[in-house]
């Protein structure tokens, strides 16, 4: 009790570091080639920092070696040390240079015991010798030299320029200053100028961020779904400013990026900033890699029983296709234990699947036989190997496949949606739980350039009531071609006949497509439809003749070619014709690989003339049969040609996913409130 009186009311022990902790850290900085940095006052003025390397220490001494390119010229008496910064965790250790030898070589310092970091505590921000900022101000480009850096402050020291010639700034005025390295720009952002100093002999400049919140993208309604995970992964990287090595622990993870939360009042993570090579690490067992953007800082109160800290939303930028997916298994998985992205699946039970569900009815598995084993060998390569240009999603139960639905790219910008089946007995549920799937993907997808999604497409049959609904329906309630559009075409199958079709009359003539055909279609079409067919299609002058798809499937093992060609009448464009040659059955309708027939002027196009066109193209296709898509499908019907169904292009423009995933939930909503009031009304009765 007595000792505690006497106790009541004294100061706080300062804080301090032993020399023996100094020394162990000292020693651990020779062991890891790292440097001490000083500065140092010259006798004919100015300052200069130094990184020096330092010596093993075995007591009370630090003896450290100046850089190679000063350690020639150096003379003693010219120089007057004034600090010395000791890197640790936490934040810098300053010491007092008690300098017991100074040489030309390097110098001895006298260690404190203990050191007393007094209420100034360790040094968090010290100046940044190596990096540099600089802005553009009316048109001058002021360079100057990092005196403080925060997420919530910068401070710059204008240097070599005179009062005299410093810019005209005033608090309140807006820069955006970048930190650059070795020529390298680190960071680039707004602030908004707290305070000028230009009276001082080096101008001085102290700045706040424009804002602590830097979106990547444009608002919207739905996003990304946030999962906090059991255990958290850590987002392992180097500080791109300090070169130091962190690993902060994931507090929430989505499919566009992550967020992580620090103790540390100030992380040195400003918003804007970019961190390349993040190795999110799950346990240790497998890492994913990502390119990210800090785009939100907030302070946060106390977390399980800790202090406060700070939590820091990161955007991802980039990330390799096979980490991408990776990420999306696991954030499908988070939402539903029954969604499955791109899981393997045996062969057997896919193809049961497809039978049992009608997808492969009898006159379609008739067109199979003849090749059955290609057929097999195809779906192996999308569904075993998961190609960068496929992806599957499944709702399955217990192993059992209850609802299906792929995807491919299959132009430069734009996934075919196919394949979309499910069991009658699993009801609506597992279709819409596929179609949901889909869509998260492609939110969680738009982020990342290498995916190339920015249209999805299907074919589907007006008649079939469900993809009537969820995709003419979504149409007709956007009500905006440019965001969504429909075009008919009519589908017919054309055999090639046992002796050579005959040829062309000599006022008819095909030919490689020009880039003034495609502006003649284009304006055809914006006549007739406007909607996204051309562009989703690669069917636009800019697009049209490149061909990069090609290597991508070839990669895969598999093959994509796509032609073009112009049909003429006495010179004259009649009709634009694309031809796709794909694997057998990638789709299993075939539209992958067909001819698509776009007529401009269908006077003179007769079903004689059609007939000999589509001969004179065959050669392309090994098989004997091959699908025809005729555009407008009115076409048909005005020269009598024979077509055995109606197909509809929908395409969708994923800029627009906000109202498609508005109208889902509507969707979704009713099918819920239906299926309450069907297990309400069976537990009544």
């Amino acid at each position: 009790m007595a000792a505690h009186t006497r106790n009541h009311g004294a100061a706080p022990p300062k804080e301090g570091v032993s020399r023996k902790s100094l020394v162990n850290r000292i020693n651990f900085l020779n062991f890891t080639d790292q440097k001490i940095q000083c500065v140092l006052g010259r006798k004919e003025g100015g300052d200069m920092i130094l990184h020096l390397s330092p010596l093993p220490s075995f007591g009370q001494y630090m003896v450290c070696l100046w850089p190679d390119e000063l350690s020639r010229e150096t003379e003693p008496a010219s120089l007057k040390m004034k600090t010395i910064s000791i890197p640790a965790m936490g934040g810098d250790i300053p010491i007092r240079p008690d300098i017991r030898r100074l040489t030309n070589k390097g110098v001895c310092v006298r260690l404190p015991d203990p050191v007393d970091l007094g209420s100034r505590g360790r040094v968090k921000n010290n100046p940044y010798p190596d990096m540099r900022a600089r802005f553009t101000h009316q048109g001058r480009l002021v360079t100057a030299r990092i005196n403080g850096l925060t997420d919530r402050r910068l401070s710059l020291i204008l240097s070599n320029i005179s009062t005299g010639e410093a810019p005209d700034l005033k608090p309140g005025d807006r820069i955006e200053p970048a930190l650059v390295r070795d020529g390298e720009i680190l960071f680039s952002g707004p602030y908004i100028i707290e305070r000028f100093e230009k009276e001082n002999r080096e101008p001085a400049l102290w700045l706040r961020p424009e804002n602590l919140i830097a979106p990547r993208f444009p608002a919207k309604k739905f996003r990304s779904t946030r999962h906090k995970l059991k255990p958290s992964p850590d987002a392992v990287f180097t500080h791109p400013l300090t070169g130091c090595r962190l690993a902060l622990t994931v507090t929430d993870l989505s499919g566009s990026g992550f967020s992580v939360w620090s103790e540390e009042e100030e992380a040195l993570l400003p918003t804007g900033l970019q961190v390349q090579d993040i190795q999110l690490s799950f346990a240790g067992v497998f890492t994913l890699s990502c390119h990210a953007q800090v785009v939100h800082r907030r302070e946060v109160g106390e977390r399980r029983g800790k202090r406060p800290g700070f939590l820091y939303g990161f955007a991802f930028v980039d990330m390799p296709l096979s980490d991408h997916l990776k990420l999306q298994r696991i954030i499908h998985q988070c939402q539903s234990s029954h969604s499955k992205v791109c899981t393997r699946l045996n062969p057997e039970d896919l193809w049961r699947f497809f039978f049992e569900t009608g997808f492969i009815y009898s006159r379609k598995y008739h067109a199979f036989t003849e090749n059955r084993g290609l057929i097999q060998d195809t779906y192996s390569k999308l569904y075993s190997q998961s190609p960068d240009i496929s992806r599957h999603f499944t709702c399955q139960e217990n192993g059992g496949i209850l609802g299906h639905l792929s995807m491919l790219r299959f132009y430069e910008n734009a996934w075919l949606i196919h394949h979309h089946a499910a069991l009658k007995k699993a009801g609506v549920r597992a279709g819409l739980s596929v179609l949901n799937q889909v869509a998260a993907f492609a939110y969680n997808s738009l982020w990342l350039d290498a995916c190339h999604m920015r249209y999805m497409f299907c074919y589907f049959r007006q008649e079939n009531p469900f993809p009537h609904y969820f995709f003419q329906g979504f149409a007709d309630r956007l009500n905006n071609r440019k965001g969504c559009s429909t075009d008919p075409f009519a589908y017919l199958s054309y055999r090639k006949p046992a002796e050579p079709e005959q040829p062309l009359p000599p006022s008819w003539k095909t030919g490689p497509c020009t880039a003034l055909d495609l502006a003649d279609l284009r304006f055809f079409y914006e006549k007739s439809s406007d909607g996204l067919m051309l562009e989703a299609l690669d069917l636009t002058e800019d697009r049209a003749f490149a061909n990069s798809l090609g290597p991508v499937y070839r990669d895969s093992g598999l093959t994509r070619e796509k032609h073009l060609y112009s049909l003429r009448h006495n010179g004259d464009l009649v009709a634009v014709i694309l031809v796709n040659i794909a694997d057998i059955a990638i789709n299993m309708s075939d539209l992958t690989s067909s001819v698509t027939v776009m007529v401009l002027k269908p006077a003179p196009f007769t079903r004689d003339i059609l007939n000999r066109t589509l001969g004179s193209l065959s050669h392309l296709f090994s098989r004997k049969r091959f699908p025809v898509l005729l555009y407008p499908a009115d076409f048909a019907d005005h020269q009598a040609i024979v077509y055995q169904k109606t197909y509809t292009l929908w395409i969708l423009d994923t800029g627009y996913s906000d109202d498609y995933f508005a109208y889902l939930d509507q969707v979704n909503t009713m099918v819920e409130q239906a299926n309450t009031t069907t297990q309400t009304q069976g537990e009544t009765s």
